[in-house]
């Protein structure tokens, strides 16, 4: 597993237990753990927002196939 995907993993089980304390909200702190929460799943969008734009760009530089049936020349 890439660090990448370690830390996408972390995030998501942090995301999910904090979840879970704002719909149990037994401590209290309500506001406290939705922002948290929030926290955790903006970084997670991002990141993956990231990654498609890092794809995007990888795809870009990639060069052209020659098509078939066609000449070098044309």
């Amino acid at each position: 597993m890439s660090d990448r995907e370690k830390v996408i993993k972390g995030l998501e089980e942090l995301r999910d237990h904090f979840f879970h304390e704002y719909k149990v909200c037994y401590r209290g702190d309500e506001e406290d753990v939705y922002r948290r929460f929030l926290v955790v799943d903006d970084s997670l969008a991002l990141i993956r927002k990231q990654q498609e734009e890092i794809q995007r760009l990888c795809d870009a530089l990639k060069p052209e196939q020659p098509k078939e049936g066609k000449d070098a020349t044309d």
